[in-house]
This record gives structure tokens, C-alpha cells and sequence, in this order.
């Protein structure tokens, strides 16, 4: 649960950061928590989770009509977990899950932008940045801005497990004893 938080958290970061300096890149900010969602929760909690992560970005942006990135994103963790006996739950493949992700969520707003008479004009090039850029991108950054900092705090918690029970704390605390001694005279 905690890694969810920090996901959420980091990705609500991003999204304020990417949408001040990097605004022309319309990435799916959520899409790696909301994979990593559909990796560790059950199917009830991850659609909601999903639609209320949608309606969020529907409160923040204006792009499209209000509502479409609830369903679009619900559709997309909908489409993932019933894919999730394949999954499994590694920092290296969150990447891939992010493509597939941001994939699948391109094409569902691809679909409602025509069901909505938005009518989106679409070329061979818009179809490779689409398609393929855009969810390659994501899963670039899904894995530098949340899988690294999220490996590097589980190591980081085991790494601290394994001093307290090793040696090396009692060496530590035999020398913060020392320098408690030291400070007194």
C-alpha cells in the first residue's frame, strides 16, 4: 500500500512538473500507478481507483469532455487485469505495462474523441506518435520517475533491516555511545 501512495504522490509531482515545463508532451501521468495499481489490488478496488484517478485529470484538463478519461482509464485497467495471471509484479516490467497502458488508453480516447463528434484527423505520422512515441516516452518515464525511486526505497528499507540486525549496528551504536561519552566531558 505504501508503494501505491508514493506512486500517486510522485505522479501527482509530475504531472505539476511536466504540466509547467514540459506541456507540449501530453503524457499519461497516472499510468504507471494505475498499472501498478492493477498489479496489487483486486479488481473492484482497481476500477475504482482508475475511474477516480480519471476524474481527477478530468477536473485538471480541458481537452476533452468531462468524463472521458474516468471511462477511458477504467476501460484501460479493466483491459489489464484481465490480463493480470500474465503479470507479474518487477520495476523492469512496469515499463511495459506503461506501454501497453498508455496504448490501449490512446486508443479508447482515440475512439470517444469520434463518438463525441470532436473528430480527430489522424495521419500515418500522428498514428506513430500516437501509437507508438507517446507510449514509448511514458514508459521512460515510468520507469525513471517511479520504479527507480520505488526500487531504490525497497532496497534501501532492507538494506536498513539488514544493519540493524548485522554487526554493524552494534558497531554504530557502540559508536554513537562513544561519541554520547565524548560530548558529555
Amino acid at each position: 500500500m505504501k508503494k501505491i501512495i508514493a506512486a500517486f504522490i510522485l505522479s501527482f509531482l509530475a504531472m505539476i512538473i511536466g504540466s509547467c515545463y514540459f506541456s507540449p508532451l501530453k503524457l499519461y501521468y497516472f499510468a504507471p500507478f494505475l498499472v501498478l495499481v492493477a498489479l496489487r489490488t483486486s479488481f473492484n478496488s482497481a476500477l475504482w481507483i482508475a475511474a477516480l484517478t480519471g476524474l481527477l485529470i478530468d477536473l485538471l484538463n480541458s481537452s476533452h469532455h468531462f468524463g472521458t478519461y474516468s471511462l477511458c482509464y477504467t476501460l484501460s485497467v479493466m483491459l489489464l487485469m484481465t490480463q493480470k495471471k500474465y503479470l507479474n509484479d518487477k520495476a523492469v516490467n512496469m515499463g511495459f505495462y506503461t506501454f501497453a497502458f498508455s496504448f490501449i488508453t490512446s486508443l479508447f480516447l482515440i475512439i470517444s474523441s469520434y463518438i463525441f463528434d470532436r473528430g480527430v484527423v489522424l495521419s500515418p505520422l500522428s498514428l506513430i506518435t500516437i501509437f507508438f512515441l507517446m507510449p514509448l516516452i511514458d514508459m521512460i518515464y515510468a520507469l525513471l520517475w517511479i520504479a527507480l525511486p520505488l526500487e531504490l526505497y525497497t532496497f534501501f528499507l532492507r538494506w536498513c533491516v539488514r544493519f540493524k540486525q548485522g554487526e554493524q549496528w552494534y558497531r554504530f551504536r557502540f559508536f554513537l555511545q562513544k561519541l554520547k561519552r565524548f560530548r558529555l566531558r
